[in-house]
């Protein structure tokens, strides 16, 4: 229906899917994917936004085709909270031909600094701190947040601040 009304409307909704599932984990069975992949196909007037904290599962579990002509109208995106992390997945992503792929960095726990090189392929960075219980406990610190915020500018990469629920200033 949202995909009628996005076509009949002449707009694209973006279409966050699956915010607390992760279509690459291991348990998830193929079938399922291979359904989801089906359905994710006839909807090319919405931007699917897919998110993992797996994206060494990427190649192996998107139909093989998507790795010589992914769907323009599928995002992907990335979990990191810290550099390790980003370090790790972005290797992954950075080798899947997404036209928009992007980074969530929710929680953002740590100083993250973007690759130098021309061949950065990040279009999108969400940026926030620690949510419910663990917020008080990993506070995240504001002078990351700017330091991301000017990367990005720099760079040209479009930026999200989504919560600002728990922040630690640092005394310079």
């Amino acid at each position: 229906a949202l995909d009628r009304k996005a076509r009949r409307l002449g707009v694209r909704y973006r279409v966050f899917v699956a915010s607390m599932a992760d279509i690459f984990h291991n348990k998830v069975p193929q079938e399922w994917r291979d359904e989801f992949w089906a359905m994710v196909l006839e909807f090319t007037n919405l931007d699917i936004l897919l998110l993992t904290k797996r994206p060494q599962n990427i190649v192996k579990q998107v139909p093989e085709a998507w790795m010589v002509n992914w769907p323009k109208h599928v995002w992907l995106g990335f979990t990191a909270e810290n550099q390790e992390e980003f370090d790790r997945r972005y290797e992954h992503v950075k080798r899947v031909p997404a036209a928009i792929r992007f980074v969530s960095m929710e929680p953002l726990l740590g100083r993250i600094t973007l690759p130098v090189s021309a061949g950065l392929v990040l279009s999108w960075i969400i940026v926030g701190g620690e949510s419910g219980p663990l917020a008080k406990i990993r506070p995240m610190e504001l002078e990351h947040v700017y330091f991301m915020l000017r990367q990005c500018r720099e760079r040209g990469i479009a930026f999200f601040m989504k919560q600002l629920d728990q922040i630690s200033f640092r005394k310079s």
